[in-house]
């Protein structure tokens, strides 16, 4: 079969206009190509920032979630100790026969609240008993080592007699402030942890009991 013989669609004109047409052709590509490249850069780099911002918005979700995590965590564990931990305080302090002086002591009863039994192993109880005539205090302690068991639920009483008669002649007076101050570290029998109640009671001498000031557990 006989072969076609090729063409030149540009044969007809001048050597130079050939050759200047074929110059502008090649800038022509060359510019195409450049603006093809700028385009393909571009869309690159839009998706790698695409990329990169969901990358980090995932990073961003995973570390909230952590962070959510670890707050719940935090907070079922303060749920437990809060449920599983003994709680004494004091829930009342009595004058007992202060209407005579030779049998007159204070019973300060302690109770644990919680579900928990709790144990202790010392005490303090002051007597802190100021003269408002002279704003001069007196004090009397018990600090007692005492080893005890109070099962959840149930109390403890502690009597806490006057050592001298004109002590609780003071105490018992309308011109004196009487002030009850205890403090009754205690430790959780269950997880051995630390705990410690304080609190402050003031005598009132018109209606006869102690009425409660403050107080505070750790």
């Amino acid at each position: 079969m006989a072969r076609m013989n090729e063409v030149d669609l540009l044969g007809w004109l001048p050597d130079w206009t050939r050759a200047l047409l074929d110059q502008r052709i090649t800038t022509l590509v060359i510019a195409f190509a450049t603006v093809v490249n700028v385009v393909m850069a571009w869309y690159i780099g839009d998706k790698t920032k695409e990329a990169a911002g969901a990358a980090k918005e995932s990073a961003d979700a995973a570390k909230r979630s952590a962070d959510v995590g670890a707050d719940q965590a935090k907070i079922a564990n303060a749920i437990y100790e809060a449920t599983h931990r003994p709680y004494l305080a004091v829930s009342k302090i009595e004058p007992i026969g202060f209407s005579t002086p030779d049998q007159a002591y204070v019973r300060v009863v302690v109770r644990n609240y919680a579900s928990l039994p709790l144990r202790f192993d010392s005490y303090k109880i002051n007597f802190i008993i100021t003269d408002l005539t002279r704003g001069q205090p007196h004090s009397q302690g018990f600090h007692v080592l005492y080893s005890g068991i109070v099962p959840q639920g149930e109390e403890s009483h502690f009597v806490c007699s006057f050592e001298e008669k004109w002590l609780f002649g003071l105490a018992r007076s309308s011109v004196s402030d009487f002030r009850v101050h205890s403090s009754f570290p205690y430790q959780s029998v269950s997880t051995k942890t630390d705990h410690l109640y304080t609190s402050i009671h003031k005598y009132n001498s018109e209606q006869d009991w102690f009425e409660h000031v403050t107080s505070k557990m750790t």
